[in-house]
């Protein structure tokens, strides 16, 4: 997307912690990238990093709009004062303060600083309400999560507006499987095993399946196993529930794998197992969809907003291990219904989810966001 919105301005700048694509791939006459390395120092270290960077090319260039799109420039907003002729907008997939309160206070039954999981989330809720407070607009990536944002911040006149997030191109992801090649239902998990994402139900689900003597099997990405580790906190728990269901067997981990590694679980898995609380904008969602893998969601604002219509997304709210699994059987059985969930899903993420369409609503922002800065400039 960023490719795409370079192409329709005179200069564009793009930050990051890391650069994690080949150059030739972000090779665009006026895209200038910044690479401000994460730092393990101390907590905030990349923030003042990319913010000092960020700085730097504001002296030398004439830009009007700061578009923070990672949580990585409260230093930087902080000190707008310096640049008062400039936007300073913000972007949240996720909004920490609502799922603390919401999800983890009553999950995890702890609110003690000395928790190092929810310090990590205290520093993130910090961070994020001084970010929006300091901010010109908000953009949230997902309708629903404005009422939320409503809850944390009563600042009468904030400005705030809903572009939902973008879509990896469709000629680098791969085509689903014409039908499962065996009896047994697949489930992928992508981005981290943990309570907040799911992975209470998912085991329980499989509990259920081994009861019933229904082949079901989930493959976890993006985390460590917690049989083997007990480090994150999510995980000691995990570790007894899984071993209290007896479903050892029924999951394969996978910490970090390559795209095409990815790509590949996409392709040989029957259904994305997605029944989060907590994130607003799922990236893995829409790469699923686009892929033409069917997603078992839950109904946060992030996800209903992919499928306002209920046509591709199973939603599993309230959630119910037999009617889930009854709904999984049945699908399995008629293929052609579950190739045409498939298919429904795809059109709507090209259609709506794209790069081009979203980058539209991006630049149409951004001359709003210009005009009315400009009209309150001559005023002034």
């Amino acid at each position: 997307m960023i490719a795409q919105m370079a192409r329709r301005v005179d200069r564009g700048v793009l930050v990051t912690s890391r650069i994690d694509v080949e150059p030739s791939e972000l090779d665009i006459e006026g895209l200038e990238i910044v690479e401000a390395r994460k730092s393990m120092r101390f907590p905030g270290a990349t923030a003042f990093a990319a913010s000092g960077a960020v700085s730097r090319i504001l002296r030398g260039g004439n830009f009007n709009i700061v578009h923070d799109t990672f949580g990585h420039l409260l230093p930087l907003f902080a000190q707008r004062w310096r640049h008062r002729n400039q936007v300073h907008l913000t972007s949240l997939y996720s909004l920490v303060e609502w799922d603390l309160r919401n999800t983890l206070w009553p999950d995890y039954k702890l609110r003690t600083v000395t928790h190092p999981n929810l310090r990590t989330w205290y520093s993130r809720t910090a961070i994020q309400l001084a970010t929006i407070g300091l901010a010109d607009a908000v953009v949230v990536q997902a309708p629903g999560l404005k009422e939320r944002l409503a809850e944390s911040i009563s600042r009468p006149g904030r400005k705030t507006y809903s572009i939902a997030n973008n879509v990896i191109p469709p000629d680098t992801v791969v085509s689903p499987l014409e039908s499962p090649d065996s009896q047994t239902i697949s489930l992928l998990l992508v981005g981290g095993l943990s309570l907040g994402k799911g992975a209470g139900k998912l085991i329980s689900l499989l509990a259920r399946a081994k009861d019933r003597r229904i082949p079901v099997r989930a493959i976890a990405v993006g985390t460590l196993s917690p049989m083997e580790s007990t480090r994150p906190v999510d995980h000691k728990y995990l570790r007894e529930q899984i071993e209290s269901a007896g479903v050892e067997d029924h999951i394969t981990y996978h910490f970090r794998v390559d795209r095409s590694t990815l790509e590949r679980f996409y392709t040989e898995s029957d259904w994305l197992f997605h029944v989060t609380a907590l994130d607003g904008s799922p990236r893995v969602a829409l790469e699923a969809l686009v892929g033409g893998l069917p997603v078992i969601g839950s109904r946060h604002p992030g996800v209903t907003v992919l499928d306002p219509k209920n046509e591709f997304i199973l939603f599993a709210d309230p959630f119910d291990p037999d009617a889930l699994l009854d709904q999984l059987l049945k699908e399995q059985i008629e293929s052609a219904a579950h190739n045409q969930r498939a298919e429904k899903g795809r059109e709507h993420m090209m259609k709506y989810h794209s790069n081009e369409a979203v980058s539209e609503q991006y630049i149409e922002l951004y001359s709003r966001l210009l005009s009315e800065q400009q009209s309150r400039t001559a005023k002034s």
